[in-house]
């Protein structure tokens, strides 16, 4: 995303040129004209309208019923995709207009590949391999239309084969996750990322100091951690409450019980579809399970994935040693944890993701 929506927000609705009405059927705000914007051109004059919470709920609940089974949508904001830390800057030390107006004047200067961009785009090209394209990238993000022709045409010159935007002016951008059906959300900001996961998203907090993917790299290679991601907290809490040895019996104890899913074991499921469909091709993508686990606690994990009929091209049971070597040499594009210690030091070496639902530290579990 170009700023962070929250605090633009805040910026913009305390103006006092800025009048809040409520009706019965939609929420309306009086825009300052365009002129009150120093040329930024931010809006027009006139009407800015936002769905109502309630027509935003029946749309979400609408849209999940209707989610197609086969199609994998990947849902990022604009920071994740192009590299806008300059642009962000500016808007962090001198507010909205300065970075409307800075927006607005470089609009046909090309945006820089962000981490998520060689992912994305390489995500798109495999809809060549397939009969009917199956994979979807959308942009969604806090920014108006009008600041974001900078965005479109960055598309153009990239050669990014982008359909649907979602630009929410300062609102929230989680209730419009299931309305276009992300399987998978990667944003640089932790606030959007918090709200997308507790409304049941897959989603992950980009480092956009991590190292990005190459152009001459092939192909997709996603590196994930188990507990906390692909599974649920349960066991390692019981690791951090009760200690390792406690943590190793209770997993061998339950080896044949079914792991419960974490916050991206339904991306994985698509995944591992997607590379059935690809048939020749699947080797374009690569899944790598990376986890502080070891012996004697990678049998549940290894049935859990049978249960699951996915497919994992490559385990790696640390014990508790260290991930960026092995992240390294895998050659991932994307790595997604949820301990920030692993995220900053994985980050060095990849493009690094991180979910947000952290239990605290040690890593003997993961």
């Amino acid at each position: 995303m170009f700023i962070s929506g929250e605090s633009y927000a805040r910026a913009l609705f305390a103006r006092k040129d800025v009048e809040e009405k409520v009706t019965t059927s939609t929420l309306v705000w009086r825009c300052p004209p365009a002129s009150a914007l120093q040329g930024a051109g931010a809006f027009p004059g006139g009407l800015c309208y936002a769905a109502p919470n309630t027509n935003r709920r029946r749309m979400q609940k609408a849209s999940a019923n209707q989610r197609d089974p086969q199609k994998l949508t990947i849902g990022i904001s604009s920071r994740a995709l192009f590299n806008l830390e300059m642009e962000n800057r500016i808007f962090e030390r001198h507010g909205v207009e300065p970075y409307l107006r800075y927006q607005v004047r470089n609009e046909k200067k090309v945006l820089d590949p962000g981490v998520a961009f060689h992912l994305a785009k390489t995500f798109l090209s495999l809809n060549k391999f397939l009969s009917k394209p199956l994979v979807e990238v959308c942009v969604l993000s806090r920014n108006t239309a009008n600041s974001s022709l900078r965005l479109f045409n960055s598309f153009d010159a990239h050669h990014l084969d982008i359909r649907k935007v979602a630009l929410t002016s300062g609102e929230e951008i989680s209730p419009y996750l299931n309305a276009f059906q992300v399987d998978l959300y990667l944003s640089a900001n932790a606030e959007t990322v918090s709200q997308a996961l507790k409304s049941g998203v897959a989603a992950a907090m980009v480092y956009p100091e991590s190292r990005p993917a190459g152009e001459e790299e092939d192909g997709i290679r996603i590196a994930l951690d188990g507990d906390g991601v692909l599974f649920s907290l349960d066991a390692e809490n019981i690791f951090r409450e009760h200690g390792l040895d406690a943590f190793d019996a209770h997993e061998r104890k339950h080896a044949d019980v079914t792991l419960p899913e974490g916050p991206l074991a339904s991306f994985l499921k698509k995944i591992s579809f997607l590379q059935q469909q690809l048939g020749e091709q699947g080797h374009l993508i690569k899944t790598a399970l990376i986890t502080a686990r070891g012996h004697p606690a990678h049998e549940r994990v290894i049935k859990t994935f049978r249960a699951w009929k996915v497919r994992i091209d490559a385990s790696f049971f640390l014990g508790g040693g260290p991930k960026a070597p092995i992240v390294k040499a895998f050659g991932a594009n994307l790595f997604i944890d949820n301990q920030s210690s692993h995220c900053q030091d994985v980050s060095s070496v990849a493009p690094t993701a991180q979910v947000l639902n952290e239990a605290g530290g040690g890593t003997a579990s993961k």
